[in-house]
């Protein structure tokens, strides 16, 4: 495993982009492989860190990190072959190159009401990073065109063009639903992460057009009801972190880490869900899962992962909703 944070390496190569004739085919393919291998590796381990709600420095590259692990997630479900699970991996990790900076700026602000100007640059960002990648010399009609289009939305209300359903690549469509999913999950100045079951519900909608179903359905197969990374309680009282999915999505491998007197265990305790008394009775917030470390679940590699990806727990407001949970049965079986 590489040693440097993904997302400083991704961070090096935005920064090379000032330079003169500096070709990012190369280093972005790299850091793409290393994603790719990783989520070959341990697919809950790394989807398991990035629900913790890490927070780092760097809000624009840690959600283009998440959204590359999400949508390769599902193009990799999906049985995409593996040269074009590449070029998506690629066009995910250099979507928002013409607005990282601007993200950051966005991230720490309070107020909700964009300037004029800035809501110029988020409109205008899909064509303006195509142009820079072209520039820096990206050929890949596949991968241009994904980033070009990753925020059109199949009912035409996208930007900037306003596409509708044909004139938008698959590639696209699966990088818009990665983006909102991502952008959903993470935390700002000025809004709480949301949870998984609000989440759930806003791709299930039937009254939504703006998603592609098929890929959608899949995104939320992959991640489960009840997420790697996030905590439940048990029937038995105690909090437990979801560690594996599984074939069985309504019970995914877990470990207690708090008692039903609310003491905190010193070593996780693996419970079978499939066991009555250890039955996941619902979500639940529980910021003191931050306590432990990752190689106490997913074993020393997580650590590794951890660093490379992200570095602090931030806190989950997550809420029971079991209406969401008999609803994804429509998908499951």
């Amino acid at each position: 495993m590489p040693t440097r944070h993904l997302v400083e390496q991704l961070s090096s190569v935005y920064s090379k982009t000032t330079r003169n004739n500096y070709k990012i085919v190369g280093d972005i393919s790299k850091l793409a492989n290393q994603i790719i291998n990783m989520l070959d590796s341990n697919v809950d381990m790394l989807v398991g860190l990035v629900h913790l709600r890490t927070k780092h420095a760097n809000y624009a590259l840690v959600r283009i990190i998440q959204n590359t692990i999400f949508s390769v997630l599902v193009a990799k479900r999906s049985n995409w072959e593996a040269e074009r699970i590449h070029i998506l991996t690629c066009a995910c990790l250099t979507e928002n190159i013409s607005l990282f900076q601007l993200q950051n700026e966005l991230a720490e602000m309070k107020q909700e009401k964009l300037t004029e100007e800035q809501v110029k640059q988020i409109r205008s960002h899909p064509t303006q990073s195509a142009k820079m990648l072209a520039a820096l010399g990206v050929t890949d009609k596949k991968w241009l065109s994904a980033v070009a289009l990753h925020h059109e939305k199949l009912d035409g209300r996208g930007y900037p063009h306003g596409f509708m359903h044909g004139r938008i690549p698959d590639e696209a469509r699966l990088m818009s639903i990665a983006d909102r999913y991502g952008s959903m999950i993470t935390p700002r100045a000025n809004r709480e992460a949301g949870n998984p079951s609000q989440i759930m519900r806003y791709f299930l909608s039937s009254k939504r057009g703006e998603f592609d179903k098929k890929l959608s359905h899949t995104l939320i197969t992959e991640l489960g009801v009840y997420p790697s990374g996030s905590t439940v309680v048990l029937h038995s009282g105690e909090v437990a972190l979801v560690t594996y999915q599984g074939k069985d999505h309504f019970h995914p491998q877990v470990s207690a880490i708090c008692s039903p007197t609310d003491e905190l265990y010193i070593q996780p305790i693996p419970r079978d869900t499939n066991d009555d008394e250890y039955t996941i009775s619902r979500l639940v917030d529980f910021p003191e899962v931050k306590q432990f470390n990752a190689n106490l679940f997913w074993g020393d590699a997580a650590n590794k992962i951890q660093d490379e990806l992200l570095s602090s727990v931030e806190d989950i407001p997550i809420e029971t909703d079991i209406e969401i949970e008999n609803a994804a049965k429509d998908i499951w079986y």
